[in-house]
Order: C-alpha cells, then sequence, then structure tokens
C-alpha cells in the first residue's frame, strides 16, 4: 500500500489499488480496485499516513514493500499454535493469513 494510492474524496476515503498490482493485470478489461477504508481500517491507514507523507505505509527497514512472507510470518508466530518460544499474547482466530483479513468479519476478530 502505497501514499499515493490513498485518497479523500466527497464519499469517504478510499484504497486505489492499481491493476498492474492486481491479479487481473494482464485482463485487458480489468481495472484499478478500489477499496473504502472504513472504521478500523481508515484509522490505521491515516495513522501510517501522518507518520509516512511519501512511499509505503508499511515499509521494512529499507524503506521498501514489506514482502509477504514477512507478514505470513508474524500471522503465524501470534497464533495459538505456533511453536515460538517466549510467553506473547496469541491471536484469538486460527488458520488465518494476511489474504483473510480482506474480509470483514474475520477482521474484526483480529482486533487484540
Amino acid at each position: 500500500m502505497e501514499v499515493g494510492e490513498i485518497s479523500e474524496e466527497s464519499d469517504g476515503w478510499w484504497w486505489t489499488i492499481p491493476k498492474a498490482k492486481t491479479t487481473n493485470h494482464n485482463v485487458d478489461s480489468a481495472t484499478d480496485m478500489r477499496v473504502p477504508l472504513v472504521g478500523r481500517s481508515k484509522e490505521i491507514v491515516l495513522t501510517r499516513l501522518q507518520r509516512f507523507g511519501n512511499g509505503f505505509l508499511f515499509p521494512n527497514k529499507k524503506g521498501e514493500a514489506t514482502s509477504q512472507l514477512v507478514v505470513q510470518s508474524a500471522v503465524y508466530h501470534w497464533q495459538p499454535y505456533s511453536k515460538s518460544r517466549g510467553f506473547h499474547p496469541r491471536l484469538t482466530v486460527t488458520h488465518g493469513s494476511p489474504h483473510d483479513l480482506r474480509s470483514a468479519p474475520f477482521a474484526l476478530s483480529w482486533r487484540r
């Protein structure tokens, strides 16, 4: 998610995912994907916009896009069945993936 993809419009905040970043990037009739930002997702995005004025909203240490593997590993680390050592709070949802966060009911259950 990049700063330039976020916009405030008359009907609210939106994330416009460029067609080139979607799985339909090579389909001629495909278009950019528009995602409304509401509730907790809007809060997170606005906070990240304030922190990172340009570039990626969730950058790695080099300022580049965070890889999917890093995010997936972090999600696994917080799962109740993870074998990672040390005490830390666990998610209340199991067998989830970052991809699942796009589903509103599932995303609500990810809050700690």
